[in-house]
Parts: C-alpha cells; sequence; structure tokens
C-alpha cells in the first residue's frame, strides 16, 4: 500500500516486473501509477473505518481502580 504524488521511473519499471498487482489508498494514486506507466493490475483499497459498522457510543471514564495490579498504588 503506498500513497505518494511521484514515482521514481524504476520503481515504475520494478512493479511492472516484479509485482502482481500494486495496491493504493485513492483513484488519484491509481491514475499516477498509470501516468508513469506501470501496466500490472492497480487496486484502489481506501483506508479508514467503515462507518457501517463502529458507531459512537457515549464516553465513560478509564476504570484506573480496577487495574491497582497493573499500574501499582494509584
Amino acid at each position: 500500500m503506498m500513497e505518494t504524488s511521484t514515482l521514481h521511473p524504476d520503481f515504475a519499471e520494478y512493479c511492472n516486473l516484479y509485482a502482481d498487482e500494486i495496491w493504493t489508498p485513492s483513484q488519484a494514486n491509481r491514475d499516477l501509477f498509470r501516468e508513469y506507466g506501470v501496466k500490472n493490475p492497480i487496486r484502489v483499497i481506501p483506508l479508514g473505518i467503515d462507518g457501517r459498522l463502529y458507531f459512537e457510543t457515549p464516553r465513560r471514564g478509564f476504570p484506573f481502580y480496577e487495574c491497582k495490579g497493573i499500574f501499582g498504588v494509584l
């Protein structure tokens, strides 16, 4: 996985020679790799979390009183 604004020409050549596919975090990086001559398949795999799986819960304080054995006397 790589996000960049430029590619060294040698890197593009190595991608073509040695990589089965390239993973980038954005469509813009996919386009950049294509512009620099990468011919192997390029997959866009966004970074971050899926907001449908995670939701905000009420904040609670950390229970330090339960961790005396770990942190010592508080």
